[in-house]
């Protein structure tokens, strides 16, 4: 298989740009972003999951999400062989991973419920009609099957809001929604939490409304889909507001939401289906982290979250974190946690001047000549 194949090239690659960086040693923070073991449990999940509804015959790709996640740690064991004892190494993912057997399509119940609101004009109303019998989940999983690789470059581009290809002609898309009367919508994302942006003003009752509608799902559906709806106020408290979402909807394993579409409304035309063979694993909530250096102690980590490493890095380089900042220091994680207080663990530096200083070495290699 080709894609597999070309997961190894990848690893192959980053790995050698991290060692280059790890040779030179001229750094006070590097980071490196091991993206594979994410993108072979979206797509690999079904081979090793018995139970999946699309777990194949032939299954000679059971173990390729294990092979991946050996090569991350084949990774992990070379660099703490590289380190010297005062370099503090953390290792963190962003989400766990699990299975994802169905999804549910969430724009087409806000618009069933009333909250996306269409344009009252006769080429809405036939684009409409016909999604009720094609969609372009259908029309991709034709492109996929037959190999149509050139019509599915075509799908690619036109993936973006607003877009006038033919395929946005055929189908509901941005362009059909009458914005001033839609009060809620889902866009940009797939997966276990999925976010509810509401159009404008609001008051907290008709918020209230929209939560227990959406949280309705299940009977309707007459399983358990939809989890919890979460009120980002209640997760944000410190000036986040106006860059995210108002409300989360999580829903239950093994099912997911999606709403990655543009320009269409929705990609489906059912409120649940069958998760694509292009995406069988969906992500958790529960990651990993793990912490190994100076100062160190050993033991569990328990009550993290991702956004505490952010303040945990600036404490350490002497930098008080911002008060609307996400997240705490961890603290605990410490022998001496007063430390972090009275002295840094890294020396404090002049950020600027060295972030000029090494952009300006940078400059002087060829690639490089962009920044």
């Amino acid at each position: 298989m080709l894609f597999r194949s070309d997961l190894y090239s990848i690893i192959k690659k980053r790995n050698k740009i991290l060692f280059n960086f790890l040779n030179q040693g001229n750094f006070d923070l590097l980071m490196f972003f091991f993206r594979e073991t994410d993108t072979v449990a979206h797509t690999f999940w079904r081979y090793m999951d018995e139970n999946h509804p699309l777990h194949p015959e032939d299954n000679r790709f059971s173990e390729t999400i294990l092979d991946i996640y050996k090569k991350a740690d084949e990774l992990l064991k070379e660099v703490l062989e590289r380190i010297d004892e005062d370099t503090l190494m953390i290792v963190m993912s962003d989400h766990g991973f699990g299975p994802e057997y169905f999804r549910v399509n969430l724009n087409r119940w806000l618009l069933k419920k009333g909250y996306i609101s269409l344009k009252s004009n006769l080429n809405t109303a036939t684009k409409k009609l016909a999604n009720e019998f094609i969609s372009p989940a259908k029309v991709w999983d034709i492109i996929m099957k037959l190999g149509l690789k050139k019509l599915g470059e075509i799908k690619k581009k036109q993936t973006n809001i607003g877009g006038k290809g033919l395929a946005s002609k055929l189908f509901l898309n941005f362009d059909d929604i009458n914005w001033e009367r839609t009060e809620a919508y889902s866009i940009g994302c797939v997966g276990r939490h999925l976010p509810i942006f509401i159009k404008n003003e609001m008051s907290e009752a008709r918020l209230g409304k929209i939560m227990k509608d959406i949280l309705s799902l299940n009977e309707h559906l007459g399983r358990e889909v939809v989890k919890d709806v979460i009120d980002t106020r209640e997760i944000y408290t410190k000036n986040s507001e106006n860059i995210l979402p108002d409300l989360f909807v999580e829903f239950i394993e093994p099912y997911a939401g999606y709403t990655l579409a543009p320009p269409y409304i929705s990609e489906g035309n059912s409120l649940l289906s069958k998760s694509p063979i292009t995406q069988s694993g969906a992500h958790k909530t529960t990651g990993i982290l793990m912490a190994v250096g100076p100062g160190v102690k050993s033991g569990k980590i328990r009550k993290s979250s991702i956004t505490d490493i952010a303040p945990t890095l600036l404490i350490l380089f002497g930098i008080k974190p911002l008060e609307e900042m996400n997240g705490r220091v961890l603290k605990e994680i410490f022998k001496e946690s007063k430390f972090m207080e009275e002295t840094p663990l890294f020396n404090k530096v002049n950020e600027r001047k060295r972030i000029k200083e090494k952009i300006r070495t940078l400059k002087m290699h060829e690639k490089y000549k962009w920044l």
